[in-house]
């Protein structure tokens, strides 16, 4: 286990469901490492405090198993003392029993707010009380598939509560989509989540123009109403934020989660959408004399879904996958990316080698960020497809400029063993079906006719459907690489 990361991650990532996810994560994948035993211990002190909201975590009693195959028994005793003591009442066989418990308990405090007086500080409570709810089905669960955006129940309990819900309803939707990816999820809810940030400015656009209301007016009915459309509008800039009268903290939030939904596509390894969401965010923000989008991500980002460092990065690789580099020039202007490469000395290495064709060095930094995001439960999951992409255009590129080449030569250009080069060539050539032949016996990779057909090839692969598998979506980024290629006679 690489301590630093692990460190690193403690240090830098804010504390909550997502800080404790993972370093949960990192623990089962290191549960016999006894340098594991400081990370059990720090989330078990988190978890199994009386106040707190992660109380109910359904790993903690794996993490106290970890302890005792770690020569930890007293400390592992303890723990097993506070955690009957704080969750057996929840502690029940089945999903469903422990939900209705967490349910009945919240719901029956829910109803007595339907009582009191609406007010700002019965409001605040309200909010800790659903924000308690919601952790606790969380924790319970794993799954943030129980979870709301709480509208309604704000309507439910009393409707002119939406009047103190709509100052803050962007901070609250994004204290949402951090909890949509506690199990992965934020990428398939990235349309839903586009659809209800339009709602919440629609909303505020209506009150600016006569058509909300005061406290005692009654519910706001557009707050509650069904999301019916399923036009993804917020990229087309129906509804522009400097139309709303939004608070400085309501701005903010709502830039964070036009970050968030940038790493949504990211995590659907749908990287044109990263590249269109940063182009858009960049020109949305330029119009607007508020605080900015990339004011938003240097000074006041969140760090629990995301890093900042991470999301430049992400959008750099994201960048090199879709862009020509006859294009680059554009993001190598842009004051948030060219401060990205000031001060991240591994990534300004891997952009300007990969620009330079220096395929070895980019190809091992490339492996260097995939080690780092190896420790990462959310991004690991998609590194390996974004170097994988990287690499197969890299050969692209080289075997583009040259009529013969040894696999020998080849793997000492890229850095790359051998045999792993020849099979991921014969895969590319075989996938792309590039006018290379490939003598297996002599291990000579050779041009052998005319590319017409790349340009054939470049309309068949666009016209894959966007909703592929990830092989597919794969080709389709890949199919940019080829418009770059020269026509050879």
């Amino acid at each position: 286990m690489d301590l630093d990361i692990v460190n690193a991650y403690i240090k830098d990532y804010k504390v909550g469901p997502l800080y404790i996810k993972r370093l949960f994560w990192l623990v089962g994948r290191f549960p016999d490492d006894p340098s594991i035993v400081p990370v059990v211990k720090l989330l078990l002190d988190l978890i199994l405090r009386s106040d707190s909201y992660y109380r109910l975590f359904n790993g903690t009693s794996i993490l106290i198993e970890t302890l005792g195959r770690n020569g930890q028994s007293d400390s592992a005793s303890k723990y097993i003392r506070l955690y009957k003591g704080i969750a057996e009442p929840y502690l029940v066989s089945d999903l469903n029993s422990q939900m209705s418990i967490v349910n009945k308990k919240f719901d029956n405090e829910m109803v007595a707010y339907g009582r009191k007086p609406v007010s700002q500080s019965n409001f605040d409570s309200l909010t800790e009380l659903l924000k308690r709810k919601s952790l606790d089905l969380l924790m319970s669960t794993g799954s943030s598939e129980y979870l709301s955006d709480n509208t309604s129940f704000y309507y439910n309990v009393n409707p002119q509560y939406l009047n103190y819900y709509r100052k803050v309803s962007l901070k609250e939707l994004e204290e949402y989509m951090v909890f949509r990816n506690y199990d992965n999820s934020l990428g398939q809810a990235r349309n839903f989540l586009t659809r209800k940030i339009e709602q919440i400015l629609a909303y505020d656009k209506e009150d600016l123009c006569g058509g909300g209301g005061d406290n005692n007016s009654g519910p706001q009915k557009m707050a509650v109403d069904p999301l019916d459309n399923d036009e993804l509008v917020l990229n087309g800039s129906s509804i522009a934020l400097s139309d709303t009268k939004l608070s400085e903290s309501e701005v903010i939030s709502y830039w964070r989660c036009r970050w968030y939904l940038l790493y949504a596509s990211f995590l659907n390894d749908h990287y044109r959408d990263v590249v269109e969401d940063f182009d858009k965010i960049a020109t949305d923000s330029e119009s607007l004399g508020k605080v900015g989008a990339c004011d938003v991500l240097q000074n006041h980002f969140e760090n629990d879904l995301i890093l900042n460092v991470n999301l430049l990065r992400i959008i750099w690789l994201s960048v090199l996958i879709v862009k020509k580099s006859t294009e680059l020039s554009k993001y190598l202007e842009s004051p948030v990316l060219k401060r990205a490469l000031c001060t991240d000395s591994k990534l300004n290495c891997l952009v300007k080698s990969y620009c330079a064709c220096r395929f070895e060095q980019s190809l091992r930094i490339l492996n260097e960020l995939g080690y780092e995001y190896s420790y990462d439960y959310q991004i690991s999951r998609v590194i390996p497809n974004v170097q994988r992409i990287l690499r197969f255009k890299a050969y692209i590129s080289y075997l583009s400029l040259v009529g013969r080449v040894s696999v020998e030569h080849m793997s000492t250009v890229f850095g790359v063993e051998p045999s792993a080069l020849y099979y991921e060539v014969v895969k590319l050539v075989t996938i792309f079906n590039l006018h290379f032949r490939i003598d297996g016996e002599k291990r000579i990779i050779e041009y052998h006719k005319d590319s017409s057909r790349f340009e054939k090839m470049i309309e068949e692969l666009q016209s894959i459907n966007e909703e592929a598998n990830i092989s597919s979506r794969a080709m389709k980024v890949n199919s940019l690489v080829l418009k770059a290629l020269p026509d050879k006679d």
